[in-house]
């Protein structure tokens, strides 16, 4: 009994052992709890979106139709930079009545008009500046009606070098009355006539008034008799004192004299040669030029001879060339009449343009209806209820 009762504790012990050397069984965890369906959280109403409580985009306020953007007007890209056309202004050299008119109309164009640039190109003579338009050098040319008249039939200058692509009539702004004047104590001269033999400076040659003189002693059958005499105006007060000319062909622009002529009479005592009844009827037929008498005390500043200066008066501007665009023309011409004013104020020989400039036109226009006027010039009359029907606008030609 004791015996059987030791093997059974020995066994009992060796089992224990047995059991005590076996690996732990790792303990199977219980299985995670469920995610919580993300704790739907009881579908806690659709998280609203976390309705971050953006005041529910008030329903994005339909955003009443925005009025479709107005689709920005597609905001056209700016139009490229106007394009502005430079027309060369052809005045005579520096220094002069005409130099100094073309620096005034230029600043007075560009100054009212967009979409074109003027500038003054000077070159010696008027007849010059028809031969550098037909070259293309120069887009506008000035002068007289005379050398406007003379560049179409191609008489006088342009005999020996016609042109044939010209301008048409512009716009006249001032005048030019052509008459001479010898010494104070010359009693020789008392007319017009009484030239013949004589030494004369009719002005310097291919300018305006010598084309002027020369036209008026031609239609008296005086200028092939005369003695012709060049030189600076500046030389002729000296020349006409001592004796080496016995007379001057002079001028005033719109009743003014010109600077070298106010320095000559200071020097100089002088008088105006009067034409004789005759020659005076025979000076009123001349084409292109017309009879102006001017008071002679306000002419000059001391005595120089009759009360009256009788005078033959050629208008003097500048011409445009068929090519230049006629809306332009047009708004340049305006501008000049209505600010006259300011042309005026840099050369006062512009104040008979002011005064009266369509009476100077018409006038003018009247004495030379065989050359046709630019058509933004004449729509310009047109507007102002000037235009004659017999004047001639012309059309508008590319440069051949």
């Amino acid at each position: 009994m004791n015996k059987t009762l030791g093997i059974a504790l020995i066994l009992l012990l060796a089992f224990s052992f047995v059991i005590a050397c076996q690996p732990a069984a790792t303990p199977t965890p219980p299985p995670p709890p469920p995610p919580a369906a993300k704790t739907t959280a009881a579908p806690t109403a659709a998280p609203v979106a976390k309705v971050t409580q953006t005041p529910a985009p008030a329903a994005k306020p339909t955003q009443s139709p925005s009025p479709a953007p107005t689709a920005k007007p597609t905001q056209a890209p700016p139009p490229a930079e106007a394009r502005v056309e430079k027309w060369r202004v052809a005045t005579a050299e520096e220094g002069t009545l005409m130099y100094s008119a073309g620096v005034a109309i230029a600043r007075v164009a560009n100054k009212y008009v967009k979409g074109v640039e003027l500038t003054a190109s000077p070159v010696p003579a008027s007849a010059m500046s028809h031969q550098l338009f037909q070259k293309g050098e120069v887009d506008i040319t000035y002068g007289g009606a005379l050398a406007l008249s003379d560049a179409w039939s191609n008489k006088g200058l342009f005999e020996k070098t016609p042109v044939t692509y010209r301008t048409y009539q512009g716009i006249y702004l001032f005048t030019g009355e052509q008459f001479v004047i010898t010494k104070g104590d010359n009693k020789t001269i008392n007319k017009l006539g009484d030239l013949a033999g004589k030494t004369m400076f009719p002005m310097t040659s291919a300018s305006a008034a010598y084309e002027a003189h020369k036209l008026i002693l031609s239609a008296l059958g005086v200028w092939d008799k005369i003695q012709e005499r060049q030189m600076g105006t500046g030389e002729a007060a000296e020349a006409l004192r001592t004796g080496r000319i016995d007379s001057i062909g002079s001028y005033t622009s719109s009743g003014n004299l010109a600077p070298w002529m106010k320095e000559l009479e200071l020097r100089v005592d002088v008088r105006v040669v009067t034409p004789s009844d005759a020659e005076k009827e025979q000076m009123k037929k001349i084409p292109g030029m017309s009879v102006v008498v001017l008071p002679t005390e306000k002419t000059f500043s001391k005595p120089a001879g009759d009360k009256e200066i009788y005078s033959m008066m050629s208008p003097m501007g500048f011409q445009f060339g068929p090519n230049l665009n006629p809306d332009l023309v047009y708004q340049i011409v305006k501008a000049w009449y209505e600010h006259a004013d300011e042309l005026v104020a840099i050369n006062p020989a512009f104040a008979a343009f002011a005064k009266d400039g369509v009476g100077i036109n018409t006038m003018a226009f009247d004495s030379l209806t065989t050359v046709a006027i630019h058509p933004g010039v004449a729509k310009f009359y047109q507007e102002k209820g000037a235009w004659k029907n017999n004047w001639k606008a012309g059309q508008t030609q590319a440069r051949p």
